[in-house]
């Protein structure tokens, strides 16, 4: 040891020493313990089964082993976190690159070709990931503009820029290279078929109530790309039809005008969870289901009233209100109650027919 650290040692164990004795002192101050911890801790200790101190008169064998005890079990979580994390750390250090090195960083929601700013947020078994913080230059397979108004900050649909044919080249690659490394041996890989719609074309949506910024007023939409907090309004979605943002419109500006507020997720307060609305292609029949908490009581029917008024091209299976007492930020059902219609649809595909609910795999 450097004489210093060796100097502060020593005086512990004569500190200790004389309670403790000299063989357990070396033991913990030379090689598992530090002297601020091991004497505090020992002092502690000794209060707590009433000793008024490290007073060698009032130490008898079952005060010696709970004091050792004690300062034992308190230094295990280091012990464990360096059996169980030490390892992992070590290999995060090797991964780190030195300045000038090269290292390939995989960033989600990038597109080959991009000049892009990042922020290394992962280094897992020597592999690098990123998170995207903005794009400077464009890659050359964007050759259109964004056809959604609220594009990128919704983080979803972040390859609308290019054409949908080089989208699915892409990400036939991205399946091909997976499927690379998991298959041994020869196969043919088909490529990904395209579907008959590039736009509206989901037929299920799980809106979330909260706010745009910090105290703002009741949004009603997606996650702000990167944030679990933010919500952005997503009236002008084009990955769903008309009937979809007519019914979030309607809802978000009945319950703004009514002053309910949205479920905190911190705090675990307020009312307003998420909007689930459901429609089939084929029959055209709508289901939405307003979820919350049930820690206000509010009457709906005027929200149902405003909704069956709207000017749509499918109609209304079913409203309905699901209570979610939990505390995790999930679409759980605690409890359904039909507001009007019923609680499911049927849905058509290939000659069969399906009933479909609010929380069917469908």
């Amino acid at each position: 040891f450097p004489l210093l650290p060796s100097i502060s040692i020593l005086l512990g164990v004569i500190a200790l020493s004389g309670t403790l004795g000299v063989p357990f002192s070396w033991l913990r101050l030379s090689v598992i313990g530090a002297l601020q911890y091991e004497l505090n801790v020992a002092e502690i200790a000794a209060q707590s089964i009433g000793l008024s101190g490290l007073n060698v008169s009032q130490l008898d064998m079952n005060a010696f082993v709970t004091i050792a005890l004690v300062m034992t079990m308190g230094i295990l979580g280091g012990v464990f976190c360096c059996i169980f994390f030490l390892k992992k750390y070590l290999n995060k250090l090797q991964a780190k690159p030195v300045e000038g090195e090269e290292k390939k960083v995989i960033v989600k929601n990038g597109i080959p070709g991009q000049k892009i700013r990042f922020a290394v947020n992962k280094m897992r078994k020597g592999k690098a990931e990123g998170r995207l913080l903005e794009v400077i230059e464009k890659s050359p397979l964007e050759q259109r503009e964004a056809v959604c108004s609220i594009f990128p900050e919704c983080g979803g649909c972040m390859y609308q820029t290019m054409l949908y044919d080089k989208q699915r080249e892409m990400k036939g690659e991205q399946v091909k290279e997976i499927l690379d490394e998991a298959i041994q041996g020869d196969y043919v890989f088909e490529g990904v078929k395209a579907s008959p719609k590039e736009f509206r074309y989901r037929n299920k949506m799980e809106f979330s109530f909260g706010d745009e910024v910090k105290d703002g007023p009741l949004s009603l939409g997606m996650h702000k790309r990167g944030s679990f907090y933010d919500i952005v309004e997503v009236d002008q979605c084009q990955i769903v039809d008309e009937d979809f943002r007519a019914i979030l419109s309607a809802t978000l500006e009945y319950f703004r005008e009514a002053g309910i507020p949205f479920f905190q997720k911190m705090r675990h307060e307020g009312y307003l969870r998420h909007l689930l609305v459901r429609k089939a292609v084929k029959t055209q029949e709508i289901l939405v289901d307003l979820v919350t908490s049930t820690q206000m009581e509010v009457d709906l029917q005027p929200w149902v009233d405003k909704l069956l008024a709207l000017s749509l091209k499918g109609k209304f299976a079913g409203i309905l209100h699901t209570k979610n007492d939990s505390l995790a930020d999930v679409v759980q059902n605690d409890g359904t109650d039909i507001l009007y219609g019923q609680d499911f649809f049927y849905e058509e595909l290939l000659g069969l027919k399906f009933k479909i609910s609010p929380f069917s795999f469908f």
